[in-house]
């Protein structure tokens, strides 16, 4: 096991879908939110066109998107990312709350923006999973080969 590291685990989302050669552009602001940084991320997100919902961690902000990109564009996307965060792109994203003994008291208070015309490219699953998590309303309907990974947070 790495050092640093507990013998606690949580789940992270994959951002690839290998079904249909797209991946998802989720991101990651690990430090004390700045809101400068956070409206950079959103015009990023914004710029590209994708529905995004980001929320509260121990030490930052998450963002996920449902909508598919191909890889070209999120290549462009973390490249203009990069940026904000150097230790991007990642390759999973946590998806529950544990790391910090608070975090489950902030996981939850989250935001969205969504385009109605999104909807066709849209993961069906993972709507439906960030409905279920967290009660936004994204619509989806490209089937969708999510993965999970378990692994020790850092």
């Amino acid at each position: 096991m790495k050092k640093n590291r507990s013998n606690k685990y949580t789940t992270g989302l994959v951002i690839t879908n290998d079904t249909n050669n797209k991946r998802f552009l989720f991101f990651e602001l690990d430090h004390p939110i700045e809101q400068r940084e956070k409206d950079k991320v959103l015009a990023i997100y914004r710029y590209f066109g994708l529905d995004v919902l980001w929320h509260r961690t121990g030490n930052g902000i998450h963002f996920l998107s449902p909508t598919l990109i191909s890889i070209e564009t999120w290549k462009e996307a973390m490249k203009a990312l990069k940026t904000i965060n150097t230790k991007c792109p990642m390759t999973t994203l946590r998806i529950e709350p544990g790391k910090h003994d608070f975090e489950t008291s902030i996981w939850y208070n989250f935001d969205y923006r969504h385009d109605p015309n999104n909807i066709r490219n849209n993961s069906f699953e993972l709507s439906i999973l960030l409905t279920k998590w967290f009660h936004s309303d994204f619509v989806g309907t490209v089937d969708t080969d999510l993965k999970f990974v378990r692994y020790p947070p850092s």
